[in-house]
């Protein structure tokens, strides 16, 4: 009687380990590699007015856009903040055009130089720190352009709608960023 009992426990547990997925059959957790270093929301607002969409990292400089007549849009990504640069990370560089109202946003520092000697913008200094390339999980921020404005996004989605419906043409990865 015992041994009929043992073996029918053992039969169980047998059957219910052979039922249980293998390590190699369960779901794995996603996982995003982080490089470890700090990150501030990218913050995005929208001008109707100036048809200029701003960011920064900076909350009391959003306010005072928001005091103009900007709208927030909430957080367009996570970049490293101007003082802590990652050794592989590059500087965003902000522009400015008093002629246009619009804030221009580049990574690429030959890129900020041409765009400077043109004479259309001016310099507005480092909104932060970005990748050139994707490290670490990153994804990309798509740039795109309107009649006067730029607009940045990690979102396929609004790229296809500010592409498809609002007629704003499109410029590919300005940078690697954290996602949303």
């Amino acid at each position: 009687m015992k041994l009929s009992t043992l073996a029918v426990a053992l039969v169980s547990l047998y059957m219910q380990a052979s039922a249980a997925p293998t390590a190699s059959d369960a779901p794995q957790p996603a996982t995003v590699p982080n490089c470890g270093y700090p990150t501030v929301p990218f913050l995005r607002a929208w001008s109707n007015s100036m048809t200029d969409h701003f960011y920064t990292t900076n909350q009391t400089e959003m306010d005072a856009f928001l005091a103009k007549g900007y709208v927030a849009q909430g957080i367009a990504a996570y970049i490293l903040p101007s003082d802590t640069p990652a050794p592989t990370a590059v500087p965003l560089f902000r522009l400015y055009s008093s002629i246009s109202g619009d804030h221009y946003y580049t990574a690429n520092a030959t890129d900020r130089a041409a765009t400077l000697n043109r004479g259309n913008y001016v310099s507005d200094g480092i909104a932060g720190y970005v990748y050139a390339d994707q490290e670490c999980g990153t994804v990309p921020l798509y740039r795109l352009l309107g009649d006067t404005d730029n607009f940045y996004t990690t979102d396929e989605e609004e790229v296809d709608d500010f592409r498809d419906q609002l007629g704003y043409e499109f410029f590919g990865v300005a940078a690697y960023v954290n996602s949303q």
